[in-house]
Formats: C-alpha cells, structure tokens, sequence
C-alpha cells in the first residue's frame, strides 16, 4: 500500500498528463511477475512485439490502474526486454511490473520472490530515479507483512528499509510516509519504551517538515500515541493541536477529530481548549452528529469559568444531521 500513486505521479510529470492519472488509482504497495514464458507466448507476444515501448508502459499502467495486475505483467515484462538499466523508461517499467508481480492473485511466495528481485534492482541500478524510495518502502512492507499463509515475517529488516529511506531521501514526502511506517512497527509492540521513540522519530520528522503534506498525519498519529498507548492526554495535546490547524488528513471525519480533541483536553485540565474545540464542531460542522453534545459542553465550560467570557455559538438549524 506504498508508492504506486507516487510511481503514477512521477510518470505523469514525465508524459504531462498529471491530473488524470493522479486520481485514477488509490495508494498501493508492490505487484507481481511470475512466468516470463506465459507473459511471452503465443499471439499476446506477436502483438506486444508491434507496439512501441512508451506503448507497452501504457499498457501495462492502464492495467494497473484498474487493479488488472495479472494483465499489466506481459506489456511490462515486454517493455523491460528492450530496455537497459540507465535508460530514462527502465526505472518505471522495472518499479510498475513489481507491482504487478506482488499484487497478482493468488499471492504466493513465488510472486513476492520475483517482487523483491524487481525491486531491488530499481533500487541498485536506478538509486537516483523517483521510484527508488519507493520500492524501498515497498520492500520494507514485504518485510513486516505477511502476503500468504506462512509468508515470514522480519519487523528489524522493516525498520532498516525505512530508515534507509529517512537517511537517504530526508526532508522529501518519502521520508515522512518511511516515518510513519517506521513509528508503527515500533507502537505495535506496546512497549512504552518503543512508543516513545515512536513519537521522537515522528516529530523530528515533524521538526524538519513542517510544511509536509504528510505533516497533520504525523501529528495526530504522534498524539494518539501519547493518548492511547501511553495515557498522557496532556502531552497529546499539542501535536493534536498542530494536526486540527493544519488540517486533518481526513476531512471528512474532522468533526470527530475535534470531537476527539475536546475530550482529551478535557481529560488533561484544559477546558478552555476543549471549548475551541468544541466550537469549531458547532461553527464549522453544522450537520455533525457531535454538534448539539458539542454545544451542551461549551456551555457548561463556560458556566464553570466565567471569567473566561465564552461565546456560546448558536447551531444552525439545518433539519438533519450527518
């Protein structure tokens, strides 16, 4: 579930055409490329000898954007046999018929075999190209997931790919996502010890990004940590705030974001910004199925602290609720 938006991307600025292929396809991991006979044979190679390679590459992306994994592997298989390491198109081909190979159904230890190889050699034979931290977080989650039934897992070999990615691509939007990866393999130990280093690398990664696209995911997921594994609401706090002023990651689910907040802050002592919060729902969030609890709460904040001259805001009324 890493980088096949990214691999989509980079292509798009390549062809100019970003914005279509941009929102074609959700966030991915790697694929698959199993039988390079299979993928040659017969009448499907005649035709795929015809075409060109930017052809085939389009080829085998329309397949992939479709989650037709098992298709996109002979145009890309084909693109790869006339292309050498070096060249501007091998990187993507090489990177995008990984993908194929991990994704292909049924997932077996043969298809993540020939995954890893793919990905490896983007690695050593393009360390420069866009997908190269890609397939590193890539092979970083065939490390920590299992893709089969008895598939092994490796959480230290996981962690060493996303450090990789940290040290050798810093301060891009790669070594925010390789945090994040890397934060969880160490929160789901349970290990306070590890939890707390979780939330360190996430906000040093949070300290020398601050304009990150990937900025508020870090910042809520370090103040769940804080809340949930370590029971410090107090300290969740402040990154909590810092994911609600930038802006949730998700939007949709933001009412209960700071539905979330209010109550934490009201569990740390901080009724006054528990009231902003609060607020935000009733102002922001009119159809909020927290809103008429958010208002019965601000009032009763502002009736304890008087001296803080609340405004109670006025909910609209709307007729229904989300």
């Amino acid at each position: 579930m890493t980088a096949f938006n990214d691999m989509l991307y980079q292509y798009d600025r390549a062809a100019g055409k970003r914005s279509s292929l941009r929102r074609a396809v959700a966030v991915l991991g790697i694929v698959y490329m199993a039988g390079a006979a299979m993928l040659l044979g017969g009448c499907a190679g005649d035709r795929a000898s015809q075409k060109s390679v930017d052809e085939l590459i389009d080829s085998g992306l329309e397949s992939l954007r479709v989650f037709n994994f098992k298709e996109a592997r002979e145009p890309l298989h084909a693109a790869m046999d006339r292309l050498e390491p070096g060249e501007p198109q091998w990187a993507l081909a090489t990177y995008s018929l990984a993908l194929a190979t991990w994704h292909t159904s049924p997932a077996g230890p043969e298809n993540v075999k020939d995954a890893t190889v793919l990905l490896e050699e983007v690695v050593r034979l393009a360390p420069e190209s866009p997908y190269a931290p890609s397939a590193l977080l890539d092979l970083g989650r065939i490390a920590e997931v299992s893709d089969f039934l008895g598939d092994p897992t490796d959480v230290e070999a996981a962690r060493e790919y996303y450090q990789r990615v940290r040290s050798d691509f810093s301060n891009t939007d790669m070594s925010a996502r390789a945090t994040l990866y890397y934060a969880q393999s160490l929160a789901q130990t349970l290990d306070p010890s590890d939890v707390r280093a979780a939330i360190s690398a996430l906000e040093a990664e949070m300290d020398a990004q601050p304009d990150s696209s990937w900025y508020a995911t870090m910042a809520q997921y370090a103040a769940q940590l804080y809340a949930f594994y370590l029971d410090d609401p107090k300290a969740a706090l402040k990154p909590y705030g810092e994911a609600a002023r930038v802006g949730f990651p998700r939007s949709a689910d933001a009412d209960l974001y700071l539905w979330q907040y209010g109550l934490l802050a009201q569990e740390a002592g901080e009724d006054l910004v528990a009231a902003e919060a609060y607020s935000r729902i009733v102002r922001e969030y009119p159809r909020s199925v927290y809103g008429s609890l958010a208002r019965e709460r601000i009032i009763a904040i502002a009736h304890n602290n008087p001296q803080a001259d609340i405004v109670i805001p006025e909910r609209k009324d709307i007729g229904m609720v989300r």
